[in-house]
């Protein structure tokens, strides 16, 4: 569960070591995936010309997470380097829904929904971004300009792509086989987000490996309209906790608003093979840091100090120092001591007197699903107040719980109340 940011007033020394890395060294350390020219955007950077980039954000969720976290620090390298910075808020597209890597429709949101996410937003890229200070950032709404689009508009600019062009893409093509719906609005979303380039001018896009086709469909409007080149970086996707691609849809994120303590503990699950990524990506651990931590996986040693240092390093950003070491001191209360948490997340005790161990599992965010919830259970993760229970269908009376902690492996714990 999240919960407001413990300070949203921007903390200035936050990544400031980003603007000493050059264009090239972001690539290296594996921020950016690819650049579309890169020959040529080091050339404008290096003529010392100020460019424009934007990337934008359909607030599709309450919360931002560590893949989106990766987009914000490329965003501080350009604002550090005197570059103007645009947070793009999709207010009017995710009221559509990205299709992009998605092989049903997504579910349209309210407009109230909308404004309540992209508060939550500011709030949490404001401890990495500058909004008021130094070289501030812009923070845009797209409803601005798609909200005035008229019919005419939209068939001047659905003209200058092909209905071919346009269903090759992945996931359309994976639902007409299906026998999926594909909806006309959907196909029509690279061309509203492909104009939001258009309508801004700018010089250059960040986006996610998945976003290519909608940038790219932007680059040709921004030459057709403006007669320069548009320059397309995407980043690369993530892996979650479990692997997979970092997404909402999968509940495998570390989300930037968790508290202090629950992001900690979330941390502490990445992978050893991670690791180096993570510190890469994430942190300004120098390049003979992370070789070593490349080396010491090789080698077969306990990462169990180096996964403590990553957290602690991503906590300071978003909660501050002491909050870090709060939450690293509970960390090895809990883990190394075998004491319980003092601050867990609190959640009303169901209404029914029988509970399957399956659904006590589930009043919680922490299972993705009920087939992730019993392999859970069957693993051994799950206790209640230090007891184990393996069986999913397992009763136990609401009364009796009331009050005690569960335990979800290092996922996450809550108490009943």
């Amino acid at each position: 569960m999240s919960q407001n940011m413990t300070d949203s007033v921007y903390v200035p020394e936050i990544n400031q070591t980003l603007k000493n890395i050059s264009l090239d060294g972001l690539v290296s350390r594996g921020l950016i995936e690819e650049i579309i020219v890169q020959d040529e955007l080091n050339e404008a950077i290096n003529s010392g010309k100020t460019l424009t980039i934007y990337q934008g954000f359909d607030p599709t969720s309450s919360s931002l997470h560590l893949g989106h976290y990766l987009s914000l620090r490329i965003l501080r390298w350009f604002q550090l380097n005197g570059h103007k910075v645009i947070f793009l808020v999709g207010d009017f597209t995710a009221r559509i829904g990205d299709p992009s890597g998605q092989t049903v429709e997504r579910k349209q949101l309210s407009e109230d929904q909308v404004v309540s996410n992209t508060t939550n937003w500011i709030s949490q890229i404001s401890r990495v971004l500058d909004l008021h200070k130094n070289n501030p950032i812009e923070i845009k709404y797209n409803s601005e300009w798609l909200s005035n689009l008229s019919l005419e508009d939209i068939m001047q600019l659905s003209s200058q792509i092909t209905v071919q062009r346009l269903i090759e893409r992945d996931m359309f093509q994976k639902r007409i086989q299906e026998n999926k719906p594909l909806h006309m609005h959907e196909t029509l979303y690279p061309i509203l987000q492909g104009y939001d380039s258009v309508a801004m001018n700018v010089d250059a896009e960040l986006g996610g490996r998945d976003q290519m086709f909608n940038m790219m469909v932007g680059r040709d409007f921004v030459r057709s309209a403006h007669s320069h080149a548009k320059h397309v970086l995407m980043t690369p996707l993530i892996p979650g906790l479990d692997g997979r691609k970092m997404s909402k849809t999968y509940n495998n994120t570390v989300d930037l608003d968790e508290r202090p303590a629950d992001m900690y503990f979330k941390l502490t699950q990445v992978n050893d093979e991670l690791l180096p990524l993570f510190f890469s990506v994430f942190t300004d651990a120098s390049d003979n840091e992370i070789e070593k931590i490349k080396q010491n996986i090789t080698a077969g040693h306990e990462m169990r100090e180096d996964r403590s240092k990553l957290s602690y390093e991503i906590v300071k950003i978003f909660h501050g120092a002491n909050l870090a070491e709060s939450a690293r001191e509970e960390f090895n209360r809990v883990i190394t001591r075998g004491e319980q948490r003092e601050d867990v997340l609190e959640i009303q005790t169901p209404a029914q007197e029988n509970l399957s161990i399956l659904d006590l599992c589930m009043l919680s965010d922490e299972t993705s699903s009920k087939g992730d919830a019993r392999r859970l259970i069957k693993q051994g993760a799950i206790e209640i107040d230090g007891e184990k229970y393996t069986e999913p269908n397992e009763i136990v009376l609401s009364s009796s719980i009331k009050g005690k902690i569960v335990k979800i492996g290092n996922r996450g714990f809550f108490k009943l109340i």
